[in-house]
């Protein structure tokens, strides 16, 4: 946890490293990350971030298929917009240039540059976990969820991100879990971008290292 609080101070510090583009919703926008260090990797527990040049690394966590076939892997991107800013997780497919993160109130992001890719020695102890919004702070008591980052926006100190995945039509959709108050109970609940639009699932799998 410690780490991961380091690697934003990091983040927020570093300012924009040039003119690196990306899209915020419908606009052009800058993204606001640094890389994790001189090699593009950062060991953390069993897994690790590394940075992606558009060439999956052997050992990059799988989070599953569409139903066409095409592969899906987890990812990361830095982001900036509208005073949130954070390390968000979102899909990484080989099919495209860029990958999306959700930053909230239905705005997205996408990237093609500073994209971290998460990776892992021991594939077998990466499980997806199944949940639902209700669960979710029981199921984070009892297991060692993969912490993807952390968000942080106007009304907040800063909230940890954990990676979710689910279905949406024929797409394996990657998103960010993060705490939500429904009738005044915390709930997590996943958020993804699909084909450039916003949403969220109640039920999901949540990634965890066994």
């Amino acid at each position: 946890m410690i780490y991961m609080f380091f690697l934003l101070l990091c983040f927020i510090l570093s300012g924009a490293h040039g003119n690196l583009d990306g899209y915020v919703g419908q606009q052009k926008g800058i993204v606001v990350a640094t890389t994790i260090n001189e090699t593009g990797d950062a060991s953390f527990m069993d897994y690790h971030w590394r940075k992606y040049d558009g060439v999956i690394p052997p050992d990059a966590v799988s989070a599953g298929v569409d139903t066409d076939g095409t592969p899906v892997y987890v990812g990361q991107v830095g982001a900036s917009f509208n005073n949130n800013y954070g390390l968000i997780p979102g899909a990484i497919r080989i099919t495209s240039a860029y990958t999306y993160v959700t930053l909230g109130n239905g705005d997205y992001y996408g990237s093609n540059v500073n994209v971290q890719i998460l990776c892992s020695q021991f594939p077998s102890r990466i499980q997806w976990y199944p949940a639902n919004d209700a669960d979710f702070s029981t199921i984070a008591n009892r297991t060692s969820l993969v912490v993807s980052g952390f968000e942080f926006d106007q009304s907040s100190t800063g909230y940890p991100l954990y990676i979710g995945r689910s279905q949406k039509g024929i797409h394996r959709v990657v998103g960010k879990i993060r705490n939500v108050n429904v009738g005044n109970h915390i709930q997590g609940r996943l958020y993804y971008i699909h084909s450039q639009t916003e949403y969220f699932a109640s039920n999901y799998e949540v990634l965890a290292f066994f």
